[in-house]
């Protein structure tokens, strides 16, 4: 039997696990609601599971719509994209009624939002907070790179020679490598 000094160290051992676990329901229980709500809006929508729904026309052409939008590139790296990233779940979204909120992504861009570096699924508050950061630093990548083009100089344009400046210049280039005429 456990002496009073190994209860109470048992009693604030017990403390701190409920305190982690409160934590990690608090970060995940948001999850699931999410998750919840999503399939509650597409079981309204008529689709079983969200895999049926990502096989529908309606997804197709949403997601075409988000590629032709967004120049089939990614939002946060500018490479090619493949992929469509959900910042939220509402209705609207879902039902391809608004698009603000929906992003192409190539697949390690798509997979550093949507998971941890052990392979897990990140909690969706974290996910949109990692979107919101990634999808404002491109946008000011996108404001740089105008910027730069806007600044650069022009190029002179070049002048074209004259009949007797070309003869001359075949003149040289002939001399220079002992052509013949």
């Amino acid at each position: 039997m456990p002496n009073r000094r190994q209860r109470r160290q048992g009693r604030k051992q017990g403390k701190k696990f409920k305190a982690k676990e409160r934590d990690y329901k608090q970060r995940t229980g948001h999850l699931y609601g999410i998750y919840q709500e999503r399939n509650r809006l597409l079981a309204d929508m008529g689709f079983a599971t969200y895999a049926e729904y990502l096989q529908s026309d309606l997804w197709r052409a949403i997601r075409r719509r988000v590629f032709r939008r967004d120049r089939g590139r990614c939002r946060f790296c500018d490479q090619l994209a493949s992929q469509v990233h959900h910042g939220t779940y509402d209705g609207p979204h879902l039902r391809g009624e608004r698009i603000t909120k929906l992003y192409s992504c190539c697949r390690p861009c798509h997979e550093a939002m949507e998971l941890d570096g052990k392979g897990q699924k990140i909690p969706p508050r974290e996910v949109m907070r990692k979107t919101r950061k990634k999808a404002k630093a491109a946008r000011a990548q996108e404001r740089r790179r105008e910027t730069a083009w806007a600044s650069a100089p022009l190029l002179e344009t070049p002048q074209i020679a004259t009949d007797e400046e070309l003869r001359a210049a075949g003149e040289a280039v002939r001399a220079l490598f002992a052509l013949p005429a």
